[in-house]
């Protein structure tokens, strides 16, 4: 079914139902220019959608399209180092009149505390001791989980859906990763984010719970894998010998 038949001919009431009964909603990004309007974007708010103020974040970040023709006077006449982006930002097609509703809808729920130019991946990276080694890692979260909570539960911080993680690397630790476009600008999330969020409920099994309390039930299933791959690396660490101990019990089950 192409885009302009969806635009043309199916009722606004059609499109609603596709939304709220598709399996995976974030496969009709690519369609978003035809598929979704004002009506449909409010329909979705009404059945109680999650508008987290991360996605309204990267949304601000990715919205409108780029002026191909000055890139290309640019890279023709060697002005600066501008490149012709790769991929398309995910917004860049959406239309402005359900940009400017998503944005007062956001509004109106966070008020001052919208924070556009903020990015609450980078927030939850720092307050989870992402930068610090496992062990570091476990005082920084204790010490913030109060912080941890306020960012799921009020600002219902969800990260972006993941790409195909079937091909991950052996390790999953940080220096081992490819480096990759950051913030990206396709719509997901990165491995090294994604991994963060995977040693978090590694650490705390408690946020996997504050995720399904806001209803993000998908958490389990999008980075189920980087979770029993980073386990195994703590449990057996790169430089773990094969005739050492095992691990215990209480390292297999604390909390």
């Amino acid at each position: 079914m192409s885009r302009l038949y969806i635009q043309n001919e199916l009722p606004t009431e059609i499109l609603i139902f596709i939304f709220k009964r598709v399996r995976f909603p974030k496969d009709l990004i690519l369609s978003w220019s035809s598929f979704l309007d004002v009506t449909v974007a409010q329909a979705i708010i009404a059945q109680g959608g999650i508008l987290s103020r991360y996605f309204v974040q990267r949304l601000h970040m990715n919205f409108g399209a780029y002026d191909s023709k000055l890139i290309e006077l640019k890279i023709a006449h060697g002005v600066g180092s501008s490149q012709k982006p790769q991929t398309i930002p995910w917004a860049s097609d959406l239309p402005i009149s359900v940009y400017i509703f998503l944005l007062k809808t956001a509004s109106d729920i966070y008020k001052s505390d919208l924070c556009l130019k903020g990015n609450d991946m980078e927030l939850f990276h720092f307050y989870t001791g992402g930068p610090q080694t496992i062990h570091y890692a476990l005082l920084v979260l204790a010490k913030n989980i109060d912080q941890i909570k306020d960012m799921i539960l009020r600002f219902k911080f969800i990260p972006l859906p993941p790409r195909n993680l079937d091909n991950l690397p052996e390790n999953n630790d940080q220096e081992s990763i490819t480096p990759e476009e950051y913030p990206p600008n396709d719509g997901h999330e990165n491995l090294r984010q994604l991994i963060t969020i995977a040693r978090s409920m590694i650490i705390c099994k408690e946020i996997v719970n504050l995720w399904k309390e806001i209803g993000y039930y998908e958490i389990c299933n999008d980075v189920n894998d980087l979770v029993m791959q980073g386990a195994l690396l703590i449990m057996f660490p790169r430089n773990h010998h094969q005739d050492g101990p095992c691990p215990t019990l209480k390292l297999l089950t604390r909390d």
